[in-house]
Formats: structure tokens, C-alpha cells, sequence
């Protein structure tokens, strides 16, 4: 589970160094990060996942879901959402 450490302590990390709002939202997974994730993708379709890989894409959601969350604050910012404050 090393992998989805890593891309929480990247974002957790990037945000620290207070990024622009075009920052956030031109943050990406990294082609690991996404091979990764497409790899259990194709995994569970054909033979399904361990309880650890099952608990590793949990663990993608949650932090995917959490820079959605960065990714809509900082449209806001930049006036495409509303923020609330």
C-alpha cells in the first residue's frame, strides 16, 4: 500500500507549499499513480481484488475525492464556483 501513501503525502505536500488555484487544478495523478489504479481497475473486472488492493482503491477515492474538493474551491476562486467562505 506504499503506493497510495505516496499520492496523499504528494497532494498533502503540494498544498502545503500554498499553490496557485491554476496550480490545483492542473494537478494530475502521476502516470504511476494512474497505471496503478488502471491495473486494479482491470483486476477486479476479471478476477477481483485482494482485501489489501480492495482497500488500496478505497484509499485512491478518498484522496481523489479530497483534491476534487481543492479542485472546486480553487474554480471558485478563480470565479467559475461559488465559495463559500
Amino acid at each position: 500500500m506504499v503506493a497510495d501513501i505516496n499520492i496523499f503525502n504528494r497532494f498533502f505536500y503540494f498544498l502545503i507549499d500554498q499553490p496557485s488555484p491554476e496550480e490545483i487544478i492542473a494537478f494530475r495523478a502521476t502516470e504511476e499513480e494512474s497505471e496503478r489504479m488502471a491495473e486494479l481497475i482491470e483486476k477486479n473486472r476479471e478476477q477481483g481484488l485482494s482485501p489489501e488492493e480492495r482497500r488500496e482503491v478505497e484509499y485512491f477515492t478518498k484522496v481523489e475525492h479530497l483534491v476534487r474538493i481543492a479542485k472546486a474551491r480553487a474554480f471558485g476562486k478563480l470565479g467559475g464556483l461559488p465559495v463559500d467562505e
